[in-house]
């Protein structure tokens, strides 16, 4: 078990388990931001949410946020773009 990294121990991607932002899209209709920090902008067209090391927009029609919890945040709708700066 010592050689086991604790993404491996855990069964989740290193990316999280290391703080790093993982951003997941199904079929430009759903996003989750996993290790994000905050909501910054609420909008039916778009929602910016604050990062670790950046902030992600995504835009579309009709965004919704399905729910949050201290670590990710799921978004559905139909999504035309996503960005992160």
């Amino acid at each position: 078990m010592a050689d086991r990294s604790l993404s491996e121990f855990l069964r989740m991607p290193e990316e999280v388990t290391k703080g790093n932002t993982l951003i997941t899209v199904f079929e430009r209709s759903t996003v989750t931001i996993d290790n994000y920090k905050g909501l910054l902008l609420y909008d039916p067209c778009e929602i910016i949410v604050k990062a670790n090391r950046c902030h992600v927009k995504v835009c579309g029609v009709n965004l919704n946020i399905d729910y949050f919890t201290k670590n990710d945040i799921q978004i559905s709708g139909s999504i035309n773009k996503i960005e992160w700066s």
